[in-house]
């Protein structure tokens, strides 16, 4: 079965974080992610991570309409946790987010930073890839 590969970022450095290092890893692998099955990634900025539960499911959901291919989805949700340091908390259910998606995709995953992601993952980009 095909694969492909949703990332839901929350901002526009990490959209650009994501887009390097999906390009460093095709390019380890020869441009070819046919040898894993996997027929796309997807980067979505959702523009901010309180958007992450209504605008991810109508982006995943318009994606997956249009795809032409059959093909199993991987969703991964990236964002920083240090907005909930400060007092401030976007209104994000991650079980509901989880919950939702679980009924529509393979697979869910959460990349939950402590800090800026981007800070910690462009520190190590040779080790990540």
């Amino acid at each position: 079965m095909n694969k492909v590969i949703i990332i839901f970022v929350e901002g526009d450095t990490d959209e650009e974080f994501y887009k390097r290092l999906i390009s460093i890893i095709k390019s380890k692998c020869n441009n070819d992610f046919k040898q894993f099955n996997i027929s796309k990634v997807h980067i979505i900025n959702l523009e901010g991570i309180g958007n992450a539960q209504a605008k991810a499911i109508r982006l995943f959901e318009r994606l997956k309409r249009n795809s032409k291919i059959k093909a199993d989805y991987y969703v991964f949700f990236s964002y920083d946790t240090d907005i909930f340091k400060y007092g401030k908390k976007p209104a994000v259910n991650w079980d509901m987010v989880k919950k939702a998606f679980k009924r529509k995709c393979k697979k869910v995953y959460l990349i939950a930073a402590k800090e800026a992601i981007e800070d910690w993952f462009l520190f190590d980009i040779e080790g990540i890839c």
